[in-house]
């Protein structure tokens, strides 16, 4: 949980890395000299020195308990597990007798997060108890190997529990580990059917560890279905649906087709069918009739796909307050490899009245075009894009990012194809673009084969290119 993962070099669960952690920690008045002393040692010094160092400000601070955490992380990245479990014990005492709270939290914390992959499960849960202390203070997550803890020792109501109190203090701590654990025993509960609501945004939270690993949604839609919630498990499958339907090259007709299934799946309900209405409506982009139903259908558990798909509508609607800008910027977490999340942010901007700066926009533009740069999408962003700087032709526009992935790609014996959007680009007017493009083609070019390339295709081009190339070979 908190100390040692980037120098040790091994998977330990949620250790913090205790460089940055400490110099958060502020404190006053006599404490000063110390602090200076550790900021300058931790800043300045590495390897050996810094070792030294550490353990000669330990001998003259031997009540500071930061400097022994620190120590015990450094033997730890040298494979030495007893000198670093020494300076631990060595700290017992001295946290006993502190009084500062952050300091004892994260001496405990660390302790008990050491001892828990030493596997001394029982010392490991009350260094985990003397962590938290009386007021439940747990930045870091202590609770979870708590959690860990009761479910290696079978005991899964006090599991739940401390996985409860980690998550109303930070959801972000969990890794993907906790959350197969949490969302495991919340299923064996025998009170099951009363967690499926947090059984699902624990989904939601697997999901957005693992954007890349599809099937989640089917799998909420699974448990929600079998809860009677109709509405709530079709918008999982959606959720589903839409990432198949932006990036595997499916046309809208074919996703259509597979939604008519839903059609008659559920034609005993009328809900059901005005929410698969509802998403009929926003694939074909008819945004006022999907905002409409999404607003008139609300599902019976929440589910975060439900509020993209609302307000996106509501901001393709031209609906777009500061409230609805806020809620769904709030969604960025788990949609911002979503290309559709930034094309109707950026269309909600134009659409709307709610203005945004320049750079703004332009950072939205740059990223739905770089997630997917081949997508129809991508060409409507570079447009505008285009129009944005005043570029006619816009869709011409090649990023400084896909002119590096291209020049790469060549350089690793890939075709020579490859580069032929730079050479479009290069063919249109002065414009940032091609600035930003040019001092990488000039380092390119010195590799034979893209120099080449480009000579020959410069022939074939207009003016613009023939000078371009001529100025930089």
């Amino acid at each position: 949980m908190i100390l040692l993962e980037v120098i040790v070099g091994v998977k330990v669960k949620k250790i913090i890395i205790f460089l940055l952690i400490f110099f958060i920690f502020f404190s006053c008045g006599n404490k000063k000299s110390f602090l200076e002393d550790f900021e300058k040692i931790m800043s300045e010094k590495q390897g050996d020195q810094l070792l030294n160092a550490l353990l000669d400000l330990d001998k003259k601070y031997p009540e500071k308990l930061r400097t022994k955490v620190n120590i015990a992380a450094i033997y730890l990245g040298m494979e030495k597990p007893e000198l670093a479990e020494l300076f631990l014990e060595k700290g017992i005492e001295t946290a006993k007798k502190s009084r500062e709270r952050d300091e004892k939290y994260i001496f405990y914390a660390n302790y008990s997060e050491y001892l828990f992959h030493k596997g001394n499960f029982s010392e490991s849960l009350k260094m985990g108890m003397s962590a938290l202390g009386s007021d439940d203070y747990d930045p870091a997550g202590v609770s979870l190997t708590i959690a860990q803890i009761h479910i290696s020792e079978k005991k899964n109501n006090e599991a739940i529990l401390f996985f409860k109190k980690a998550w109303g203090t930070n959801v972000n701590i969990f890794t993907a580990q906790d959350l197969f654990a949490f969302y495991y025993i919340l299923s064996i509960a025998q009170e099951a059917e009363d967690y499926i609501s947090l059984m699902v945004s624990i989904v939601d939270e697997i999901k957005l560890k693992s954007p890349d690993v599809r099937g989640y949604g089917f799998q909420q839609a699974e448990i929600l279905d079998q809860v009677g919630a109709s509405v709530s498990s079709l918008i999982a499958i959606f959720s589903e649906i839409e990432f198949l339907r932006l990036y595997n090259d499916l046309s809208n007709e074919e996703i259509l087709k597979s939604i008519d299934l839903l059609y008659e799946k559920n034609e005993e309900s009328h809900r059901s069918l005005k929410i698969i209405e509802g998403y009929r409506s926003f694939i074909n982009e008819e945004w006022n009739i999907a905002e409409a139903i999404f607003t008139e259908i609300t599902p019976e558990v929440p589910i975060v796909f439900y509020n993209y798909l609302r307000l996106a509508s509501m901001l393709q609607s031209g609906l777009g307050t500061e409230d609805v800008f806020y809620n769904y910027l709030q969604l960025s977490r788990y949609f911002s490899k979503l290309q559709g999340y930034s094309f109707n942010l950026w269309n909600g901007i134009k659409k709307g009245s709610v203005k945004y700066d320049d750079s703004f926009i332009e950072s939205v533009l740059r990223n739905c075009i770089l997630i997917f740069p081949n997508s129809e999408y991508a060409t409507l962003s570079r447009i505008e894009l285009g129009n944005l700087h005043e570029i006619a032709q816009g869709e011409k526009i090649i990023l400084v990012d896909e002119v590096f992935y291209y020049i790469d790609s060549v350089i690793k014996e890939g075709s020579m194809d490859i580069l032929e959007p730079i050479a479009v680009m290069l063919e249109m007017d002065d414009n940032i673009f091609i600035d930003d493009a040019m001092e990488l083609i000039q380092e390119a070019v010195k590799d034979k084969r893209v120099g080449d390339w480009f000579k020959r295709r410069s022939q074939k081009g207009n003016d613009k290119i023939k000078a371009r190339i001529s100025a930089i070979i």
